[in-house]
């Protein structure tokens, strides 16, 4: 459940009650100039084509995607939810469709939703099943018809659009869909808190005064009729929202043309294509699915029409039919990018961080046919097409489970791979490592070469423009590393190794890592390594390799850039966890990480410290990195007057048990997640995360690495 939204929210305070349905606004607020009359009180057949012009967002939190689609339909779809499903699964009103008039189709057209809304054999059915209830269907549409009028009011209401005025766009403000359908007690608004590329349309829907509704497993809401591949469904995690041209007229209609022949989305904002011909998915006509040079990518801009002259001009007009769907979102080739207040800045040098130009091949698949984004033709939908696919519905958003599936191709057999391809390599000290950084494959490659005598099992795949090859120790320990790497070096003589998993951080006054931290480390310090004293253990000063140049000063680069860096870290992690079996891969909470603080004196004397000193928990779940030295070892480190003192010495910020025995085998950098402190606290509840953060660095790393 998402937090209610903060003091100083536009929604804070507001809530709900169904005990007390709300007919008229005017009743919470002082009637102003300003102020529409709530439409709760007009009679119902004008209070559905009122809600029908109104905007809904649908947003799935989980999956980080969404679905601007009119009052009307969010309407039909909440009723459904709230159906008795029949033994067969399919909902009583979903077999009424069937068996009236609009049985010959249903494409989305609004007029059909209000007239399903307003037949009254539909109306009459009843809700819980025959003899349990009282209640109809047409009881329950009056009802979240009501809730809705209320949201809308909110919405449209000054005080809500005052305080939105210059408000932080990474803050999205809405409803729980669950809540609205089945909570019969007062619920309140709430918040999420979207990352850089979820800013793209924040303006967009606020000055539609679009209504959000958060949930999680939607579906696929709206879906396409001809479209290539890699957008069958709308990706996730890259924060899209799709909408169909039908509503977005009515928008385009209200403010027209500007001069340069760029269409309005309001009074400040415009649509914008970022290249040419991207308005909607033109594979088949081009002949092409996925294929040589050309790159599909059918995702609208919303931008600033203060800023429109600093665009190529791309003459538009207002489509003249209604069908087709369109994706708003962050297109790769436009270097502009939205920050939390303000106009958008434009930065360079963004195609690798984005979108590498190897294509990426990893593409969702549904039980849900397919999303409607800038495709063809797309349509929504509805309860009667959804349940006759008799896979996935809208009406059991939570508990189904989508598969994800990543393309692999075999090798043609005049491919060079077993011969001339350079690979960068990826070892992992755990399994659990490995499923993150496979998950961040762009392409599967069925290539498989060991030399005679490489115990290794390996993965290969495309990471970028990169051939990949990746493997998982047999066990933890520098020995068995070195053993690895060897093996590896003789079968692929790989240009780079990359240690990729999970570690134990070092946190100090100066350093503020925390549990899904990336630690980039390009040197390595032996902590077991050296002798025996009466008095002490002494470290000896082992000479390791350290990261090639080219690499440090690539890591460097990126160093510079903490919001590039955080981005596309996010938007990795979005892939990961959206994969089938990944989920358990996302943020476990802020409330789990926790870190005891010894006081000085009880560090000194290396005893447990009763003087816990509590740390502030971030504000939010951004990953950050951070650059250092790497103690390696074949300990488990459970003791954080140890980890201090070994910190202190050598000035480290993480501890692993693989790098030593890597080192001098083959050009390599460590990355790693936090996903303890080395110390008493120690368990396995970050290891997932960690080791998904992990890789998703190194996914950024290699999209920008040329050797």
């Amino acid at each position: 459940m998402l937090p209610k939204c903060v003091e100083d929210a536009a929604l804070a305070g507001e809530a709900y009650q169904r005990q007390r349905p709300i007919a008229r606004i005017s009743n919470y607020f002082p009637v102003t100039e300003d102020t529409a009359t709530s439409i709760g009180s007009i009679d119902y057949d004008y209070r559905l084509q009122l809600l029908e012009a109104q905007f809904f967002l649908f947003w799935d939190e989980k999956e980080k995607r969404g679905w601007l689609i009119n009052g009307a339909t969010a309407l039909l779809h909440a009723v459904e939810e709230c159906v008795t499903p029949d033994v067969n699964g399919a909902s009583r009103s979903a077999l009424l469709f069937r068996g009236h008039a609009f049985e010959k189709g249903y494409k989305g057209c609004s007029p059909l939703v209000v007239q399903i809304l307003n037949d009254r054999k539909y109306q009459k059915l009843p809700l819980y099943g025959e003899g349990n209830s009282h209640t109809t269907v047409g009881d329950k549409i009056k009802e979240l018809c009501s809730i809705f009028e209320y949201f809308v009011d909110l919405q449209n209401h000054s005080k809500t659009t005052d305080r939105l005025h210059g408000k932080s766009r990474k803050y999205l403000e809405g409803w729980d869909f669950e809540d609205v359908v089945s909570n019969f007690r007062t619920f309140h608004a709430r918040q999420t808190t979207l990352e850089t590329l979820g800013m793209e349309w924040v303006d967009f829907i606020r000055a539609i005064k679009a209504v959000t509704l958060f949930g999680q497993g939607f579906g696929e809401i709206i879906q396409p009729h001809k479209t290539c591949r890699e957008w069958t469904t709308l990706p996730k995690g890259k924060y899209y929202i799709a909408t169909l041209i039908s509503d977005l007229r009515k928008v385009l209609k209200e403010h027209g043309h500007c001069g340069d022949g760029h269409l309005r989305l309001g009074n400040n904002l415009i649509w914008h294509s970022a290249t040419s011909g991207s308005d909607f998915c033109k594979c088949d006509e081009l002949g092409q699915q996925m294929g040589g040079r050309h790159r599909c990518e059918p995702v609208q801009v919303c931008f600033p029409l203060n800023l429109a002259e600093s665009l190529k001009a791309r003459k538009k007009k207002i489509p003249d039919i209604n069908e087709g769907a369109l994706i708003f979102g962050h297109h790769s080739q436009f270097p502009w990018f939205w920050d939390d207040v303000g106009f958008p800045k434009k930065r360079q040098d963004i195609e690798a961080l984005y979108f590498p130009r190897t294509i990426e091949k990893s593409i969702t698949l549904s039980s849900d046919s397919g999303i409607g984004s800038s495709m063809s033709r797309s349509q929504v939908e509805t309860p009667d097409r959804q349940r006759s696919r008799s896979q996935d519905s809208f009406a059991e958003p939570s508990w189904k489970k989508q598969k994800t599936a990543t393309t692999t191709f075999p090798v043609e057999a005049n491919s060079p791979a077993n011969q001339h391809e350079t690979y960068v390599g990826i070892i992992c000290a755990l399994p659990h490592e490995l499923a993150a950084v496979r998950a961040t494959f762009d392409v599967i490659l069925e290539k498989y070469k060991k030399v005679e005598g490489d115990t290794n099992y390996y993965f290969t795949g495309k990471i970028a423009h990169h051939n990949v090859v990746a493997t998982c120790l047999p066990k933890m320990g520098t020995n068995n590393a070195a053993s690895t790497a060897k093996d590896m070096s003789r079968s692929y003589n790989p240009s780079l190794c990359l240690l990729v998993g999970i570690g134990g951080g070092v946190p100090s006054a100066k350093h503020d890592i925390r549990l899904g931290d990336v630690v980039v480390g390009n040197s390595v310090v032996q902590y077991d390594f050296g002798s025996e004293t009466e008095a002490d253990f002494q470290i000896k000063d082992r000479v390791l390799q350290s990261s090639p140049s080219d690499v440090e000063n690539l890591v460097s680069s990126l160093c510079s850039d903490p919001v590039l860096i955080r981005s596309s870290i996010d938007r990795y992690l979005g892939e990961i966890t959206a994969k089938e079996g990944m989920a358990h891969y996302c943020h476990p909470g802020h409330e789990r990480d926790i870190l005891d603080q010894c006081c000085s004196a009880c560090r000194s004397v290396h005893q447990p410290c009763e003087h816990f000193r509590e740390r502030e928990q971030r504000m939010d779940s951004g990953v950050r990195v951070h650059y250092g030295k790497i103690a390696s070892g074949n300990k488990v480190i459970k003791r954080a007057a140890f980890r201090d003192e070994i910190a202190a010495k050598y000035d480290v910020k993480c501890f692993e048990m693989e790098a030593a025995g890597i080192a001098n085998t083959m050009p390599y950098l460590v990355v790693r997640g936090i996903s303890d402190y080395c110390d008493g606290n120690k368990n396995d509840d970050w290891h997932e995360h960690a080791a998904a953060t992990a890789a998703a660095y190194a996914k950024l790393l290699l999209s920008k690495y040329h050797k």
